[in-house]
Order: structure tokens, then C-alpha cells, then sequence
């Protein structure tokens, strides 16, 4: 299934925001593994350059 972005954020920072919001609500827990590049790319029909930056700005924000 798709998801919708409906924001004037970057999608990257809006696909960022979704994990850390699951992480918050503890559907995603401490060693949780993420879903590859590839498949983030394909279940949220975005590149796999954004769902790159997407991790790479999660990282970041720690």
C-alpha cells in the first residue's frame, strides 16, 4: 500500500518524521530493523534517493 504525503515539507523529512512518530508510539522499538532502502522505495512509491536521505536525516536527529 501507497502512503499520501500531503505536507510542503521534502518528502524525505516527511517519510522521517512517520518513523520517528512510529518509534514514539513504540511500534517501532529499540533493535527494530527497518525496512531496506528498496522496500521503503516501493511501499511509499518514492526513489530510493529519498529513501536514502530519509535515513540518512534519521540518523542525524539520533
Amino acid at each position: 500500500m501507497k502512503k499520501a504525503f500531503h505536507s510542503d515539507d521534502h518528502l524525505y523529512i516527511q517519510v522521517a518524521d512517520g518513523f520517528e512518530k512510529m518509534i514514539a508510539d513504540e511500534v517501532l522499538r529499540i533493535g527494530d530493523k527497518l525496512p531496506s532502502v528498496r522496500l521503503l522505495s516501493d511501499e511509499y512509491g518514492i526513489s530510493m534517493g529519498t529513501a536514502f536521505q530519509a535515513y540518512y536525516h534519521l540518523e542525524s536527529r539520533g
